[in-house]
């Protein structure tokens, strides 16, 4: 890892995965981020 701070870093964007939207709870909001990161991982895994 190391220290970031103060260092330039360059962001490179694979896929969007969903569109915004607004969660009418908490569990709808952590449920779907859940979803998120899972199908970030299938992204970047290829």
């Amino acid at each position: 890892c190391g220290e970031l701070y103060g260092r330039e870093i360059e962001v490179e964007f694979a896929a969007k995965l969903r569109d915004e939207t607004r969660f009418a709870t908490l569990e709808a909001l952590t449920a779907q981020m859940r979803r998120d990161a899972a199908d970030a991982r299938r992204i970047l895994e290829g």
